[in-house]
């Protein structure tokens, strides 16, 4: 405002919005050392590790909202990279890849469609600081993804058109894994087979065209 009035700048108020961020409490009251009741970040990073503990956070609330810190916090947010972990191992070790030119089930062509909606879900809500709504956006995504592909991984009963759209499925959502766990998500995307950081990858488009996704179509693949 004093350039302005200076006429150095041509504009009045140089601030569009103002988040401010709630606080963490515990046991209702406000976390503080005056309090004596603060909880360590390096004690739980050497316990649970880092991505648990910004997941938990994260998935707790938003910013605008207070977050009253509890340990169910975290069981949470392990529960899910844990279950991250295992179907991802499960997958790299099926051997699922593209190749194949047998035609998808109808089955992997409605989990892809639900994957184009949550990632377009995902990515609003994280333009629009909620990631807490995102995370969960996340979790539902995985929850019918594992639903669909537990099972048939498990008992080697993946059909061949299947293989190769799940895997693309499987990368999409990692790179959205990469904004709430970035360690497990690049361990994840090397233990699929893939080169180069999932941090660097686009954001996946996923478009139903002869079961090629957009952002399979942006590596190149």
């Amino acid at each position: 405002k004093v350039l302005h009035d200076s006429g150095d700048l041509p504009f009045r108020e140089p601030i569009a919005g103002h988040m401010g961020n709630e606080m963490v409490l515990r046991g209702g009251r406000k976390m503080s050392k005056h309090l004596g009741n603060t909880v360590s970040p390096s004690a739980i990073i050497r316990k649970h590790g880092a991505d648990t503990l910004r997941a938990a956070m994260l998935w707790a609330a938003g910013p605008h909202t207070a977050v009253d810190w509890r340990p169910q916090l975290l069981d949470r947010a392990k529960s899910l990279l844990a279950a991250f972990h295992r179907l991802y191992t499960l997958a790299a070790s099926a051997g699922v890849a593209p190749g194949s030119k047998a035609s998808p089930s109808k089955s992997v062509l409605a989990l892809q469609r639900r994957a184009g909606r949550s990632l377009a879900v995902i990515a609003r809500f994280v333009d629009e600081y909620r990631p807490n709504a995102g995370i969960e956006e996340l979790a539902s995504l995985f929850r019918h993804i594992e639903a669909f592909a537990l099972r048939r991984l498990q008992s080697a009963r993946l059909l061949p058109g299947d293989a190769g759209l799940l895997r693309e499925i499987l990368e999409a959502e990692c790179v959205a894994l990469a904004l709430f766990a970035p360690h497990l998500a690049e361990e994840l995307w090397h233990r699929m087979g893939n080169s180069g950081y999932v941090v660097q990858q686009r954001w996946p488009r996923m478009e139903e065209a002869a079961g090629v996704t957009a952002l399979a179509a942006a590596q190149g693949w």
